[in-house]
């Protein structure tokens, strides 16, 4: 029987830091980066297709948001809604880069969200949603990181 080496068992040994692949490789960045892309398309989409309704909310003062028409309720609500996705994009791209760590739950609320909005507009952008929703969970199962659960308070 061949005798191993003391650097050859240590190396066989070696734990992987949280998120690393074997070869020293991590996960791909693609889950955030994703989502930011389709949130810069949706504010995009939202300003070119509804500029004029936004620039007649601007005009009247954001206090007569309110009781403005709903086309321009809608622009306001659709470039909002694009912006949030990208705070969301960049959340995930940040656990991506520090190993990879995302929380399960929120991978399945955004797999619900994109299944919702395909069922109730399927010529919408909801499609969009499902790639990185799936890769999100996948992603976390893989990790074992359990659904996010409600921790008491400390004393």
């Amino acid at each position: 029987m061949r005798r191993r080496s003391v650097e050859a068992l240590a190396s066989e040994a070696r734990v992987r830091p949280e998120g690393e692949r074997e070869g020293g490789q991590r996960p791909r960045r693609w889950i955030g980066r994703w989502l930011v892309v389709v949130a810069l398309l949706h504010v995009a989409l939202g300003v070119v297709g509804g500029g004029a309704r936004l620039g007649a909310v601007v005009g009247r003062g954001w206090n007569a948001l309110a009781s403005a028409p709903p086309p321009e309720r809608l622009a306001v609500w659709f470039v909002a809604a694009g912006l949030l996705l990208a705070v969301l994009g960049l959340l995930a791209d940040a656990a991506e880069a520090e190993g990879g760590r995302l929380p399960a739950t929120a991978g399945w609320l955004l797999l619900a969200v994109a299944a919702v909005g395909v069922v109730l507009d399927p010529l919408s952008g909801f499609w969009l949603l499902g790639p990185p929703a799936l890769g999100w969970v996948l992603r976390a199962r893989r990790r074992g990181c359990a659904p996010t659960r409600a921790r008491p308070a400390p004393d």
